[in-house]
């Protein structure tokens, strides 16, 4: 998981584990037992998200980008999610960094001893 996506920012991230300097951890992984069974959410196609020697066609993209929004909105619809608007373009459109996040990262960056512009 992205760590923003459960709202914490780099700098609290780095802090969790005591990295050492030169150390950025921009997500992790949690490992355990479900308390109870789960389901597994839809994902987006393999061929919208692994590329070898070129990009898929801005058309083609965009046809498994609908194709999944689609998906993705009957999913939601049967799990009570993203009610205003479920379509996965959308909720990460939402999701993408605002400036101030992105100059925080840089400062963790250079917390942790990278040169950052």
């Amino acid at each position: 998981m992205l760590f923003s996506s459960c709202g914490w920012t780099a700098c609290e991230v780095a802090g969790l584990p005591a990295l050492s300097k030169h150390v950025f951890s921009p997500s992790g992984l949690t490992i355990g037992y479900p308390v109870e069974e789960g389901e597994v959410k839809p994902r987006l196609p393999l061929e919208a998200t692994l590329h070898m020697n070129t990009y898929s066609s801005d058309d083609e993209l965009g046809r498994l980008i609908e194709s999944y929004d689609e998906i993705q909105s009957a999913w939601c619809a049967a799990h009570d999610l993203h009610p205003k608007d479920p379509r996965w373009s959308a909720v990460m459109g939402k999701r993408l960094p605002a400036v101030e996040r992105r100059a925080e990262v840089g400062e963790c960056l250079r917390h942790q001893g990278f040169l950052v512009g």
